[in-house]
């Protein structure tokens, strides 16, 4: 059996396995219905363009238990777990960590595959995915464009759509084509919509030269390149935030805040990597803004917009990332060169200049608050530097090669953990300083903006209504 192969038959074993553990115990967050979703896609290869209905998750359920029978799995959680936190893949009797896919990727390219494998967590969770593979150069960074993806795990469902590591770049095309289809197959439905959200997607595929059901299945491709381009400038940027924040512990404190949940700095970060050129990058709404392109600004805009979602703790992240492209809008028209003045005169009155300055300032307070914190293990109280020596001793010899910025993101990312578990008060306090500072980044912003009493969102309604309510002849 050839190394492709191998590696094939041990990741559906996985596959399996995770899908029975969470079948039983839903994994922290990981939405269920996502998962189900891309199992579905995946166990039963049907089309991205294909709702998945009661009926193909009855088929999906039968053919699970097919697999727990051939791959001899254990039916109790328990033991499919102990399974789970034991996988590692084995190669010529080697057994490789979940995170180094670059060795066997090295195998693969000696074998002469075409196949190449990107592995790694997604939370606490193990993720692998083998798929077909377009490698390219682009500075320090290599580029796997996956295509077509051969196996993958139920953890790495299709809404992850680009990871980044290690200067490896992964960008899933299966995953851009179905979100393009979850997101865009109903955008050309009813016409009297009133959501905004459909108003900004019909205005854009307008802009595609997409007006009716035929061109929608004819004229795609074009929309689904601009949306992984879209993918892929965000991912090569992910490390903006250095040319503007030079402070490596700051910057890696905003990083490893995730693990304390959704917050002000992480949507941040994010609202960086969108907007500011990196150091030898561009950001992706650079681009946009250079080209003039409202096609693809309308499809960012769509992609962005969570007011209308069934997400809406991502509604801050809509207000943070929309209000600087607003605020450069009158009477329905952008003033292009004054939104590249925005991302490139950080320190002339911009909202990305009073972005970064909050950055710095939350982050430093958080730190802050997290020294003071006492943490508990055992019934015994112990302070901030014994818990950081602890973190420090658990990833010295797991990090040897990593980066400083690396380092440092695993070091805080274990600490925030700690505070998460250890210590009740701290964790409190942490978010609740959290929650405040994301109310005053917001009242801020308002005051930048001139909302006129009114909340940013509706001041962003009211202007998206204005560029994007009519498309174009």
């Amino acid at each position: 059996m050839d190394l492709e192969a191998k590696l094939k038959e041990q990741i559906d074993k996985l596959a399996v396995i995770q899908y029975l553990v969470w079948q039983a115990e839903h994994p922290e967050g990981i939405n269920w219905d996502a998962i189900e979703i891309s199992a579905c896609y995946h166990f039963l290869e049907i089309p991205y363009q294909q709702k998945v209905s009661r009926f193909t998750l009855g088929i999906l359920r039968a053919m699970l238990s097919h697999f727990q029978e051939k791959h001899k799995l254990p039916k109790e959680t328990a033991k499919l777990k102990v399974l789970e936190k034991s996988f590692r893949l084995e190669v010529d009797d080697k057994r490789i960590p979940v995170s180094d896919c670059t060795f066997i990727n090295q195998l693969l390219a000696k074998e002469g595959s075409k196949v190449r494998l990107c592995s790694g967590f997604y939370g606490n969770h193990k993720f692998y995915i083998l798929a077909e593979a377009k490698e390219e150069e682009a500075g320090k960074y290599k580029i796997y464009r996956l295509k077509k993806e051969i196996t993958r795990t139920p953890g790495c469902h299709l809404l992850m759509a680009a990871m980044v590591g290690n200067y490896n770049i992964f960008l899933r095309e299966a995953s851009a084509r179905f979100l393009f289809y979850q997101k865009w197959r109903n955008a050309l439905g009813d016409k009297d919509t009133q959501k905004t959200v459909d108003k900004i997607k019909k205005f854009t595929l307008d802009q595609f030269g997409i007006k009716t059901d035929k061109d929608f299945k004819g004229k795609s491709k074009e929309l689904i390149s601009a949306f992984i381009d879209n993918l892929f400038y965000h991912e090569l940027n992910h490390n903006s935030i250095a040319s503007y924040v030079k402070n490596e512990e700051l910057q890696a404190i905003g990083e490893a805040s995730r693990v304390l949940g959704e917050n002000i700095l992480n949507h941040l970060l994010e609202v960086f990597t969108d907007w500011l050129p990196g150091s030898g990058t561009q950001s992706p709404l650079q681009k946009i803004f250079e080209e003039k392109n409202l096609g693809k600004l309308g499809l960012y805009v769509a992609d962005n917009w969570f007011y209308d979602s069934s997400f809406p703790e991502q509604n801050i992240f809509s207000s943070l990332d929309l209000a600087p492209l607003f605020r450069h809008s009158k009477a329905g028209k952008f003033d292009w060169p004054a939104l590249i003045h925005e991302m490139k005169d950080c320190h002339n009155g911009s909202l990305l200049h009073l972005y970064q300055q909050k950055y710095e300032e939350i982050a430093k307070k958080l730190k802050k608050i997290v020294e003071e914190s006492e943490f508990v293990l055992r019934e015994r109280p112990i302070n901030f530097k014994t818990i950081s020596l602890y973190s420090e001793i658990k990833i010295k010899d797991k990090n040897k090669g990593a980066s400083q910025s690396e380092y440092l993101i695993t070091h805080w990312s274990n600490i925030f953990a700690y505070l998460k578990k250890f210590s009740k008060k701290g964790y409190r306090r942490a978010m609740d300083y959290l929650r405040d500072a994301e109310k005053e980044l917001v009242r801020e912003i308002g005051l930048k903006i001139g909302t006129g009493g009114k909340t940013i969102e509706q001041t962003l309604r009211n202007k998206t209504q204005e560029v994007f309510s009519d498309a174009t002849p």
